[in-house]
């Protein structure tokens, strides 16, 4: 949601991959419209307190452990208003609030009444999110590799290939990354190693309908 560069590089991939958007972000609906004009899946980047971040957890929408039930699911339903074309979710930060049941039954459950699925980027091995999603019923998967926790090339590679490796052994696996230069530069050039990992890159929805072994803390 912060640049229609980042948006239209990603669309000139040409690969099934789903944006991850911030609300309140200033392009955001925009980078929403481009990406599904370009057949490309749209989820909401819902912010969450972080139990480490002090000015990351100042930002609009966030939503606060110190929130009453109907401020959460106002701030809910403003974040999922602020980005069009969405068939899913997944977290923003939230080391605190996924970890915390009383406040993400009340997130799952407003994604449910909606039909959307939620990733949980697992930003805590203290996450509750997906054990949660999956006994409301709400189709959901969770995050195996951060591509680019350090944006150097060479790790991003690594990291993509591990990634590989593990869909090749557990049937799927689910990736995040930011679009930097650096990420899309990588992915730009070896996303084509898929084939050699007998793999196809896939939607988000097209794995949180299958059930998935809960992640180790």
């Amino acid at each position: 949601g912060y640049s229609l560069k980042a948006i239209n590089d990603i669309c000139s991939l040409k690969r099934p991959l789903t944006v991850s958007i911030l609300p309140f972000s200033p392009l955001a609906q925009e980078t929403a419209q481009i990406a599904h004009q370009n057949n490309l899946e749209v989820m909401l980047h819902l912010p969450l307190e972080s139990l480490n971040s002090q000015e990351g957890n100042d930002i609009e929408g966030i939503i606060h452990s110190r929130m009453s039930e109907e401020e959460t699911r106002q701030a809910v339903d403003a974040d999922l208003a602020q980005v069009p074309h969405l068939s899913g979710v997944n977290n923003h930060m939230g080391s605190k609030i996924t970890a915390e049941e009383h406040q993400m039954r009340i997130i799952l459950e407003n994604l449910k009444k909606r039909n959307l699925f939620f990733i949980d980027s697992r930003t805590t091995g203290r996450s509750i999110a997906y054990k949660l999603s999956q006994e409301l019923g709400v189709p959901s998967a969770y995050r195996d590799i951060f591509l680019d926790a350090e944006n150097k090339e060479d790790d991003i590679k690594r990291k993509l290939i591990e990634l590989f490796r593990i869909a090749q052994k557990n049937g799927e696996a689910v990736g995040i990354c930011h679009p930097t230069e650096e990420t899309l530069r990588v992915l730009r050039e070896n996303l084509g190693l898929a084939d050699k990992y007998n793999i196809e890159p896939v939607f988000a929805s097209q794995i949180v309908h299958r059930p998935r072994r809960s992640p180790t803390p």
